[in-house]
Formats: structure tokens, sequence, C-alpha cells
């Protein structure tokens, strides 16, 4: 019986290079990563400060490049980078906290006033000190999350009361602390070339940059600030998030208030205010290095940039002008905020470029 010769399947192929349209979608060349606001533009920030530390070594040298200048540099930034990493949580979840900058003074006020008048051991000043600054904060937070009144006119409201009761408790002048020695080296002991306050300041940070970033509950501190909707719809407290991160910020506040105390061993009605706006800065200008969000890392060498410039201008004054933290200080706010808009009118067009991506390889399909 003759067998049937079974043809082999002819493989289809497509059509010839040139002939007709090819169904795999373009490939875009892009520029590197590095290039396209990836490495260099979020270390930019390390450049920044080595540029700074260049430029003031040159002009005001020989003081600039100096063991108490770099002590002093780095002491000076643990307070304000303690109230900065505490103000991170809350602005983290959506929320304008002003109020920490007068915390911290109303802390630095209290335990100077308690030292005074009360008696009691320092450790419990501190503790009492602590717990009042931070009923400021759960105060906020209750206002804020549960009769839905806007962060930014609560805090500055709760701020205020702040430096109210520090007219209140030493009117305007300036009122020596009257501390153990034991409490004082919390402020001012060293360990080689770095302040004891520096060591806190870090191990606060590395706490918090891991909460924030390493744990389910921050981010669900997180999703609240990004879109507060979708994380009620996930089954998030919203209102009771809100609630912690003021109450952190705080509390924050006060642990830096007490540090400050011991640190400079005086208290003054006004050096809160003076914490306020540099924090800020730090937060949004942060917000650009690292990552593109509010993050702790990118804080902190926010803070390190700001001290510097601070210093070397103050040395380059001759250490008496008032101007230089203030004018650097505003500059770097505006220059922050206006980063942190651009960067955020980029994301928006990346994803929508993104977006297209598919419509545009369906349609030439």
């Amino acid at each position: 019986m003759p067998s049937k010769a079974i043809a082999a399947p002819v493989p289809t192929l497509g059509p010839p290079e040139g002939r007709g349209p090819s169904t795999r979608p373009v490939q875009r060349r892009t520029a590197p990563t590095v290039w396209r606001g990836g490495g260099l533009f979020h270390f930019s920030g390390v450049y920044a400060l080595a540029v700074l530390i260049i430029v003031f070594a040159i002009v005001d040298s020989p003081y600039f490049l100096t063991s108490p200048t770099l002590k002093s540099i780095l002491a000076t930034s643990a307070i304000g980078g303690m109230v900065a990493v505490g103000a991170v949580v809350p602005f983290s979840t959506g929320m304008l906290d002003i109020q920490f900058g007068n915390v911290a003074g109303f802390a630095l006020v209290l335990m100077t006033w308690l030292s005074l008048n009360s008696g009691l051991n320092d450790g419990v000043l501190a503790l009492i000190t602590i717990a009042a600054s931070t009923a400021f904060g759960l105060a906020s937070g209750l206002i804020v999350a549960y009769l839905r009144v806007s962060s930014l006119v609560v805090t500055l409201g709760m701020g205020t009361l702040a430096l109210g009761c520090c007219y209140l408790a030493i009117s305007a002048r300036t009122a020596e602390a009257d501390l153990s020695s034991w409490f004082s080296d919390i402020g001012r002991k060293t360990y080689g070339p770095l302040p004891l306050p520096v060591i806190l300041l870090a191990l606060l940070a590395s706490l918090v940059h891991v909460w924030l970033e390493h744990t389910a509950s921050g981010r669900r501190f997180r999703l609240v600030g990004s879109n507060p909707e979708a994380a009620r719809m996930a089954g998030i407290d919203v209102a009771r998030t809100q609630t912690i991160a003021l109450t952190f910020s705080s509390f924050v506040a006060g642990v830096a208030g007490v540090i400050w105390t011991a640190q400079l061993g005086f208290g003054n009605s006004i050096n809160g205010s003076n914490l306020l706006f540099p924090a800020i800065s730090a937060v949004l200008l942060g917000s650009t290095q690292v990552r593109h969000r509010i993050n702790v890392p990118g804080t902190v060498l926010a803070v390190l940039i700001i001290q510097t410039a601070v210093t070397g201008f103050n040395l380059h004054e001759g250490g008496t002008a008032a101007w230089p933290a203030n004018a650097f200080s505003g500059v770097l706010l505006l220059a922050a905020v206006s980063i942190v808009a651009w960067n955020g009118r980029r994301q928006l067009r990346l994803a929508a470029q993104q977006a297209a991506e598919p419509s545009d390889a369906a349609n030439r399909v």
C-alpha cells in the first residue's frame, strides 16, 4: 500500500526586512539613568557640600578647616537635625507642621525654668519637659485628624501658643539653667571629633529611617501622605496616623529641647523660632536627595549643607552678623520649594509618557 507523503509544515515567517509593518514595539533610546534624575541628581547635595567646604576653606583660611569649626558645625547641626528628622514624619503623611521649632524652644525654656524653681532631679525634669512638649503635638493631631482643620493653621496656632508660654516663663530675658554636671555632659561631651548630640542624632535618624522605609507601619504613613482616600479604602486609620505623626514630631522636638538645654546651659524665649525655617528647608531640600520623596538621609544631608554654609558665612563676617543664617535659609527654602515643584511636574510628565507608550505600540500594530 503506497504511503502518503506528509507535507512538512511551512514555518510562518514575518515580512522581510523593509517590506511591511513590524509588530515589534520600537525601542526608544534613552539616556543613562544617572542623567535622567538618577545618581548625579539624587546625590547632588554631597557635591554641593564638598564645594562649600572647598570655597570656605579658601575664603576663610586658616579658620574654617579646623577641629573647633568642625565640632561647632556638628554640634549646631545636631539640634536642628533632630527637629528636622522629627518633622519628616508629619511631612511624609502630607501635613504641614510648623510648630516644632517653638515646641523645641518651649522645652528649652521649661527645662531652664524647672531647674531654677522646682528642686527636682534633672532626669525627672527632662521627663516632665518632654511630656509637656509632646502634649502640643497630641493636641494638634487630634484637632487636625478629628475636626478636619488644616494642619498649617493648627500647627501655626499651637506653635504661637508654645511661644507665648516661653514669654510667660522667662519673659524676653535669658535665664541661666541650674543643671548638674552629669546632665550638662549630655549636650557637651565629645567622643573623638563627634559631640554626643551628633551621635544621638545619628541614632534617631537611623531609627526613623528604618521605621519609615522598612516597616509596614512606616509604609502606611507614606501611603496616607500620597493618597489619603486610597489609604482609607485600604483599611488604614488615617486620623490615627495623622495624630501619631504630629505627636511624634513634638516628642522629638521636646527631646531636642532638653538636649539643647544641656548644650547651652541657658534658655531664651526666641531661640526656638530660629529652628523652624532651616528645618523646613532641610526637609524639602532633602526630598530631592537620595529618593524622589521626603526621606531621612536627604534631610540630614541638607541640615549639614545649611549649617556648613551658615558657619562659613559667619566666619567670613567675623561671627557678629545675623544676616547669613536668615538669608541663606530663606534662599534655600525658596530653592527647595522650586526644586520640589519642578521634580513633581517632571514625574507627572514621565508617568504620562509611560502611559502613552503602550497605546502607541498598539497603534503601530
